[in-house]
């Protein structure tokens, strides 16, 4: 593994792009091209993507498809899932096109993928034909990988642009048109809708700021109603209840039933089957203590996450906030950090930077880089503890009835990366629930 590590680092980035290319369209030829015989869905942005295509795989299951899916989380297939160890959103050399293979053997109809600005900027997608191409939201991230801001656009819009082919998919006598669905709240929404398709959709949570655009679907999400537990509203003149907590599920939400409406589909099913969406694993994910408070974890792990998930919290009322994070190690965005850490010291009256994946880089250095930022703020409680498990046991040791604790960074992953390209044990949940038991007892 360190081998494989260190031969992508000296690698110049030429060569391993045309080494993902290659092994992307020779894998789809061995596989024998099964995305030709699915209906496939991508979906990226920077935030939101994993629940997307949960949702939409939960909507067009409820729909009759026969459904497997791909995300940053976990993989499904006909109902069973499993979770996404790798730490990448979408794997290459081979893998995803083994995992379509897989489900147009065990039957599937349809393939719903996230997808990263990484695996697009590599080719890892080439050899897969999408028939849809969903934009979630664009914010600065991976700017040290990509170059800039514009480059990381330009690598999400490549799963747009594979959209256009002069022929479309037809099973059973039906022919599949390519979709565009896109979030026009979001300022770079057009970059991605001016990509040839044969239907272009966008949806919006403010209704009164967009205007008809020629040629465009408008769906419009719109009476918002959200509680401590629920968030009710309007998706077009659908009525929705959905089960999950925060504005940014009510977006998720709106692009799944834009994508359903935009395939022909019935989104009056769909929305009664977002009534039961379970959730995603690690995504506002209560772990459940028997404790005077309730503690949370989420994957939020950039700005613009963070801000959504504090957002949440302070639906759920707490007396007092206190909350975990960190930083990737790695090279990856070392701008952020400051910010992420100005976000935490602003929103928490108690934070504690720790360790989340450092990857090669020295754990304090990260630790430090966001601390500083926190501390300048100079009104929450910030501690700086390296070690996780310890920094999450101060955490609980601090939390008092009527408190809200959030740990994020991690969410739901099962693995952290360290140095040498390893990857350890990690579970938050479960690190949390020892950690209580044990204060528990020693009480």
């Amino acid at each position: 593994m360190h081998a494989k590590v260190l031969l992508r680092k000296i690698a110049p980035t030429p060569v391993v792009r045309w080494y993902h290319q290659f092994r992307a369209r020779t894998a789809a030829i061995q596989a024998g091209l099964p995305a030709r015989k699915l209906m496939v869905i991508g979906v990226t942005g920077t935030k939101g993507k994993s629940t997307t295509v949960a949702m939409l795989s939960h909507c067009f299951t409820a729909l009759g498809e026969r459904v497997a899916f791909s995300s940053t989380v976990q993989w499904g297939l006909l109902g069973k899932t499993w979770p996404n160890r790798s730490k990448m959103t979408t794997p290459g050399l081979g893998e995803l096109q083994a995992f379509l293979n897989r489900a147009v053997q065990a039957g599937c109809t349809m393939a719903i993928l996230e997808i990263s600005s990484e695996g697009l900027a590599q080719g890892r997608h080439l050899g897969i034909t999408f028939d849809g191409a969903v934009f979630l939201n664009l914010t600065p991230e991976h700017i040290e990988s990509h170059g800039s801001f514009r480059n990381y656009r330009a690598a999400k819009e490549k799963l747009f642009g594979s959209l256009n082919r002069p022929w479309r998919k037809s099973f059973n006598g039906k022919k599949i048109p390519t979709v565009i669905v896109a979030n026009v709240d979001d300022a770079n929404a057009f970059s991605f809708l001016r990509h040839a398709a044969d239907i272009h959709v966008g949806f919006t949570t403010r209704p009164n700021d967009v205007k008809e655009v020629p040629g465009l679907v408008i769906d419009r999400t719109r009476n918002v109603v959200s509680t401590a537990s629920t968030s009710t509203f309007h998706f077009n003149d659908e009525v929705v209840h959905l089960p999950l907590l925060g504005a940014f599920n009510v977006e998720n939400a709106s692009a799944t039933l834009s994508t359903v409406k935009a395939f022909d589909y019935d989104v009056a099913v769909a929305a009664k089957a977002l009534e039961k969406f379970p959730g995603v694993p690690g995504r506002m994910e209560e772990v459940k203590l028997d404790a005077p408070f309730r503690v949370f974890v989420d994957y939020s792990h950039e700005p613009a996450s963070l801000q959504a998930a504090y957002a949440a919290v302070q639906l759920l009322h707490p007396k007092h906030f206190l909350t975990l994070l960190g930083a990737q190690g790695g090279g990856r965005d070392h701008a952020k950090r400051s910010v992420m850490g100005t976000l935490a010291a602003e929103h928490a009256d108690v934070v504690v930077i720790s360790n989340e994946d450092p990857y090669d880089e020295d754990p304090q250095k990260i630790v430090d880089d966001v601390a500083l930022a926190a501390e300048q703020i100079e009104k929450a409680k910030v501690f700086r503890i390296v070690d996780r498990c310890e920094g999450l046991q101060k955490l609980l040791q601090l939390a008092q009835p009527g408190d809200v604790v959030l740990v994020t960074g991690k969410g739901g992953e099962e693995v952290m990366a360290v140095a040498k390209g390893q990857l350890i044990p990690w579970d938050d949940r479960v690190v949390i629930r020892e950690v209580w038991q044990s204060l528990s007892k020693s009480s």
